[in-house]
């Protein structure tokens, strides 16, 4: 299994996880099967949560399924799987993004996916008030142009009064404990919390 982030594979090559086979009773309509069945069936052979969690995040934001048509059929799911159902939103922009998020929210941290801030410009993950995490896929280094756009933003976010932590897509996939542990301590040092005029700004400047 790979995932992909902006039409690249990003899968591990150490993977080993064999391909699982499910048969249906009857064939799906048109011979296609629906994302949320695709979903039912995956549910019960994923490797782990956080896999689940992609494949949920990525049907949601592509729109081929939805949080109403999850939640109705949340019944049919394996009860282990139907809190990522709950948690899972239409937001995320990359499977980046869900690793990092489902790693944070197992550690008790909220994470808000592609938030747009004026003045600055849409982020991957905001937390709490002003820590921005920017998750950059292989395209970021092979284009000169959104290097320079992260760079700007990054300096609209300091200008703000933020702070931006920034990884690569190999660090997510290769060491995501590393990534979150990072987080972690930046946020044990109070950069998720505004200390300048930003806070008393913050409900218009960052939501």
């Amino acid at each position: 299994m790979a995932l992909l982030d902006q039409g690249h594979e990003l899968g591990h090559p150490d993977c080993v996880n064999a391909p699982s086979v499910h048969r249906l009773r009857e064939a799906p309509r048109f011979g296609v099967l629906d994302a949320t069945t695709a979903l039912l069936h995956f549910a019960r052979c994923a490797p782990d949560d956080e896999a689940f969690a992609c494949a949920v995040e990525s049907c949601l934001a592509l729109g081929l399924t939805s949080t109403r048509e999850l939640a109705v059929a949340t019944s049919r799911f394996p009860r282990a799987r139907r809190h990522v159902l709950e948690w899972g939103c239409s937001t995320a922009g990359s499977g980046l993004e869900t690793i990092v998020r489902w790693r944070l929210h197992r550690c008790g941290v909220a994470a808000q996916s592609q938030v747009s801030i004026p003045g600055a410009g849409r982020v991957d993950l905001l937390i709490g008030d002003c820590l921005v995490i920017e998750l950059d896929g292989r395209a970021h280094h092979d284009d000169p142009v959104a290097f320079r756009r992260d760079r700007e933003r990054d300096a609209a976010v300091s200008l703000l009064g933020g702070t931006t932590l920034r990884f690569d897509g190999r660090s997510v996939l290769d060491s995501p404990d590393e990534v979150v542990s990072v987080i972690v301590a930046a946020m044990e040092r109070g950069l998720h919390v505004s200390r300048s005029l930003m806070r008393a700004s913050r409900a218009t400047r960052w939501h």
